[in-house]
């Protein structure tokens, strides 16, 4: 019922591992911390603001056997549809 877009702002190859798919944080610098992590990965920096109350797309795959390709991308558009009739 939404139409949404995202901005990449991080894209890696890991080795197998779950913390980058956090998605409850107990304060904001929690999130923060969480946000540098993940953008300190990246292997092209996108020059993306990530504001504290952000929403966060994760996209994850197997890359190889032993390797995932990740992608994270921020919420910056949210158009609500009007599915009236």
């Amino acid at each position: 019922t939404a139409n949404m877009k995202f901005k990449i702002f991080s894209l890696y190859n890991i080795k197998p591992t779950e913390d980058y798919l956090q998605t409850e944080f107990d304060s904001v610098q929690e999130f923060r911390s969480f946000v540098d992590m993940i953008t300190k990965r990246s292997i092209n920096d996108f020059k993306v603001e990530i504001p504290d109350d952000a929403k966060i797309l994760t996209l994850s795959t197997c890359y190889s056997s032993n390797t995932r390709h990740v992608v994270h991308a921020v919420l910056v558009e949210e158009k609500i549809q009007n599915n009236t009739k």
